[in-house]
């Protein structure tokens, strides 16, 4: 629930001639997972690290990804992940572009 309302609004970013959600809702439940974990299962007081990976891409604005790593690492929600990992490769370019990557913790960005 804290992430709808920013996943709304990146998702109006998107061309809306091309119908890509059916189901806005299930997409909104999907969306909430992370691309990589990693942790202890069944406990949540061992939850290291949370990735997100972006393609430049992408059609979905790389925002909603950064305010779910706040969620996941804001020591406000039940998630309790020590880490927060965004990444995001450069594509379909002419030379190489070294990957953006920005870390956080504690539900902030961090250097």
């Amino acid at each position: 629930m804290i992430l709808e309302d920013i996943w709304r609004e990146c998702h109006r970013s998107i061309n809306s001639n091309e119908d890509i959600i059916e189901d806005a809702d299930i997409l909104i439940e999907k969306s909430v997972i992370p691309d990589i974990i990693v942790h202890k299962r069944g406990r949540n007081d061992k939850n290291l690290i949370t990735i997100e990976i972006k393609k430049s891409s992408s059609r979905v604005n790389e925002n909603y990804d950064l305010e779910k790593l706040k969620a996941y690492t804001s020591i406000e929600n039940n998630l309790h992940y020590e880490y927060g990992i965004f990444i995001k490769f450069y594509v379909n370019q002419n030379r190489y572009s070294e990957p953006k990557i920005i870390y956080f913790q504690k539900g902030k960005q961090i250097d």
